[in-house]
Parts: structure tokens; C-alpha cells; sequence
């Protein structure tokens, strides 16, 4: 799933092609992909016409925000494709289509998980696991104290970071990467950790996002940017899905084990 430097990507991507421009004709292939309106007509009636003021990135989703103030909420899920092109293209597992008053959005999908939702400014929270997003881990508001008063449970801290209540935008592939950095067992209950670890924590967060999206996101089977290029980010990763290889600090053999649910990797040697 693409987690919040892919989200990034995209939209810094998006930014300077949909900002101003106008939807003129939207086409819905498959109806499950709009969540908010269930009528797919009064989607197209809502969003046809609108001008499209900004785009951001809220976590792991887009958001596209027209001049009534409606939000365009998009999330990719695992396999979701939001790409701009000038021109027409073709795509096999194409969900939607959006002819704009300067160019193509195409929101295309291989497992179609990725949903999109049109609701007024009001009703946001309607969009359920967006209103209840914690802080975003780039910003001023995520440092040591935050992530200090988080802490007090006993649940493993990865299990912790992956939590989008606490952090937004975190997802195995940054979280893995991030306890490796600071040195931290992914198994290690959040209520234990020291004050110095919560300081590497908090800086290992902010560089292993910062260099994600400087290289463009991970992509290692569907993830491209919005316009259909991959990112370079897997080739500068320490741990994630390199379980029964070498760490690369200390040349022992990494471990792999199941965290929240989540497949996991880590050095037994350079984690504590």
C-alpha cells in the first residue's frame, strides 16, 4: 500500500496540472471505487463543471479540494494509480476517467480497493479513518513529547506507529525502516522505551520519510507517480523485505516475525 512519501509524490506530482484546472466529463467504470455519493449520477452531477482549487496530502490519502470547498477524497488502498496525462491514454483495470478543461486524470486500479469519495466540507467526517488521523509525522506538531505521550501502553511499538490514529501516513515499509535507524526492536512494548530512544525515534521517522520522498517513493510492483513513473526508494532500504539477508550495518542474517499482523524485519543485532 503506499504509504505517505508515494502519497507525496503524487501529489506534489498533481499539484502544478490540477490546480485551476476544471472537470468537464467524468466517466465511472467501476461503481464500487466511489464510496460518497452511493449514486454514481449524483457523483458526476456534484463534480462535473468544478474548478479544482488545491491538492494536498492528509496521511495516506489525496485530496482534491474545488471551489465550493467540496474534498475529493482519494486512497489508493493496495494497487490505485492516480495518474495526469495530456493526452488519452488506455489502461486495463481503469475504475475512473476525468476529462479536465487541460488534460486526463485517470484513477486506475489492478485489484480495485482504492476508493474516492466527493463530500462537502462539513461532512468529512462521513469519510470514515480520515477524520480520526493523528498528527502528521513532518510537521512541527510530531516530536519527542508528542510521541512520549502516546506511549503509555504496552502493545509492541511498531504496532504503535502503524496505529493512523497516532501518526498519519506511517505504513510497514516506513516503520520497519524507521526502528532500524534508531536502533529499536519492533517487538519492544512502547511503554518501555527511553527518552533517548524516543529522540532517535522521532528524528529516524522524519529523515526515513524526508529521503522517500526525495527519491520518489518504493516501488517495487505498482506503485508509479502521477505520471506513471516508479520511484528509486527500494534501492535504499535497510530492512524492509530483506528478511534472511544480510543487515547491512553488521552483516548478520536478518530476522523476519509477524508484528500486528504485519510481516516484519529487523536485525536481532543492531535492534535492542
Amino acid at each position: 500500500m503506499p504509504e505517505l512519501p508515494e502519497v507525496e509524490t503524487i501529489v506534489r506530482g498533481l499539484r502544478s496540472k490540477l490546480e485551476c484546472n476544471r472537470f468537464i466529463e467524468v466517466e465511472v467504470y467501476n461503481e464500487n471505487t466511489i464510496k460518497n455519493p452511493k449514486c454514481i449520477k449524483e457523483f458526476k452531477e456534484r463534480i462535473e463543471g468544478k474548478k479544482i482549487r488545491e491538492v494536498k496530502r492528509r496521511g495516506k490519502y489525496i485530496l482534491l479540494i474545488l471551489e465550493d470547498l467540496a474534498h475529493v477524497i482519494i486512497h489508493l488502498r493496495m494497487t490505485g494509480q492516480l495518474i495526469y496525462s495530456e493526452d488519452q491514454l488506455n489502461f486495463s483495470h481503469l475504475c475512473l476517467s476525468a476529462k479536465l478543461s487541460k488534460g486526463y486524470l485517470y484513477f486506475n486500479d489492478i485489484r480495485k480497493f482504492g476508493t474516492i469519495s466527493l463530500l462537502p466540507k462539513d461532512d468529512l467526517a462521513k469519510e470514515k479513518g480520515f477524520w480520526t488521523l493523528g498528527v502528521e509525522p513532518l510537521e512541527e506538531s510530531f516530536g519527542i513529547e508528542y510521541l512520549k505521550s502516546k506511549l503509555d501502553t504496552g502493545r509492541p511499538i511498531k504496532s504503535l506507529l502503524l496505529d493512523q490514529r497516532v501518526l498519519a501516513g506511517l505504513g510497514n515499509i516506513y516503520v520497519d525502516e524507521s526502528l532500524f535507524l534508531a536502533g529499536i526492536s519492533p517487538s519492544k512494548p512502547a511503554k518501555t522505551l527511553s527518552d533517548e530512544e524516543i529522540s532517535k525515534l522521532v528524528s529516524a521517522i522524519k529523515f526515513v520519510l524526508t529521503k522517500g520522498i526525495e527519491n520518489k517513493g518504493t516501488s517495487f510492483s505498482d506503485f508509479v507517480d502521477s505520471y506513471g513513473d516508479k520511484g528509486t526508494n527500494q534501492n535504499f532500504l535497510q530492512v524492509y523485505g530483506r528478511g534472511g539477508e544480510k543487515c547491512k550495518v553488521c552483516g548478520n542474517v536478518l530476522a523476519k516475525d509477524k508484528i500486528a499482523g504485519r510481516t516484519t524485519v529487523f536485525c536481532l543485532y543492531c535492534q535492542k
